[in-house]
């Protein structure tokens, strides 16, 4: 297909993963797991991390013996049949999540900077900015990440560090929150929201080589996962586990208590930029991969032409839950369905392999 072209990175693939792991911590995902593990939610961040990089490991121990993406590897595996459903499952997961931020970013955009925006403009502004960047092709996307990131990584330290007087370490205590072995259980299912580090296996062509996706992947997940883990650090310490969990976007709630002088106020309207970013850019990520999806199904020769069809459709989707509520819901019950792809596609994948090592029928193929 045109858009492999084996020139990819690991600047790209990390920043590419770093963009798609990231958006959640800004929404309410995150308090809504301050609410059910308590004061150990940045620990919480770090284990389900820490799935998803033995995962990763998984996926990549698969790829050594099976080249190319997750496609190649199920049709090798199990057939072309069960390797269609694999595919159908992660397109619908990347459509769904595209689909959720869309509306969470136009909704909190609204409720944050822009009352008077019309939902529908607000969802359509979103979808459009998606659907340019995504436009691009997958390096502009990985190289507006790259560009980006760098901003974005200053502006949550910048955040909280400017928040200090704030603090009130105690808050972190009792230090095992409302039990670990409850915040163990709910990072097994929270892991669901970093799925986004399969984009480097449904891209495998794209990249140089599996070196290249290793170190991807390293780097990307490892620098997602402790800036959020350090976010939940500084939230709870700002606002404890009661307060904390009552707000629907933390990142703007914590930068709205930012003051430096009574000639420069408002400093939240900068950091909102950098927070409408991430959004545009996770949405644009989204958005290629299930072009790109929809692209190996249907075996297209290029995925531009229906790019724009898929931008239209996400739109649509995005605008019916009734509210905000719903839409949050929704997003909390997807969790399920993600960790199929980040637990039982690898497992699936590596149970296959070395049950095929063992009986000596195991078919490497070339990338």
């Amino acid at each position: 297909m045109s858009y492999q072209t084996g020139t990819m990175g690991v600047a790209e693939g990390s920043a590419l993963i770093f963009i798609l792991l990231l958006p959640r911590v800004t929404l309410n995902a995150m308090t809504i797991a301050l609410g059910q593990i308590g004061q150990i939610t940045w620990l919480y961040v770090l284990l389900h991390g820490l799935y998803v990089v033995v995962t990763a490991g998984i996926m990549l121990y698969v790829q050594s013996k099976v080249k190319g993406d997750i496609y190649t590897m199920a049709t090798t595996l199990f057939g072309k049949k069960v390797a269609c459903l694999v595919l159908f499952v992660v397109l619908f997961i990347f459509f769904a999540n595209s689909v959720l931020l869309i509306r969470q970013y136009a909704e909190y955009t609204i409720i944050t900077a822009l009352p008077e925006l019309d939902l529908n403009l607000s969802v359509l502004l979103y979808a459009l900015g998606g659907l340019f960047t995504g436009y691009l092709g997958i390096s502009g996307v990985t190289r507006c990440s790259i560009i980006f990131m760098p901003f974005l990584i200053a502006a949550f330290l910048g955040a909280a560090l400017m928040v200090y007087p704030f603090y009130i370490p105690y808050q972190l205590l009792p230090w095992q929150g409302y039990g670990l072995g409850h915040c163990i259980m709910q990072s097994i299912t929270g892991s669901g929201y970093d799925f986004g580090f399969l984009a480097v296996f449904i891209l495998a062509p794209a990249f140089q080589n599996t070196k290249t996706i290793r170190q991807s992947l390293i780097k990307g997940i490892t620098s997602s996962v402790l800036l959020k883990s350090f976010f939940m650090v500084v939230y709870i310490m700002v606002f404890g586990v009661m307060v904390g969990s009552e707000k629907a976007t933390p990142f703007f709630e914590l930068v709205r208590l930012i003051y430096l002088n009574r000639f420069f106020q408002h400093v939240e309207a900068l950091f909102i930029i950098a927070w409408v970013i991430l959004g545009t850019l996770a949405i644009a990520g989204d958005l290629f991969i299930t072009a790109y999806l929809v692209g190996r199904v249907l075996n297209l020769p290029i995925i531009r032409p229906i790019m724009p069809c898929l931008a239209m459709l996400m739109t649509s989707v995005a605008l019916l839950p009734e509210n905000i509520m719903q839409a949050v819901r929704l997003d909390k019950q997807l969790i399920y369905l993600n960790d199929i792809a980040v637990y039982m596609i690898p497992l699936a994948l590596l149970i296959a392999t070395l049950s095929k090592q063992m009986k000596g029928t195991l078919w490497e193929k070339s990338s």
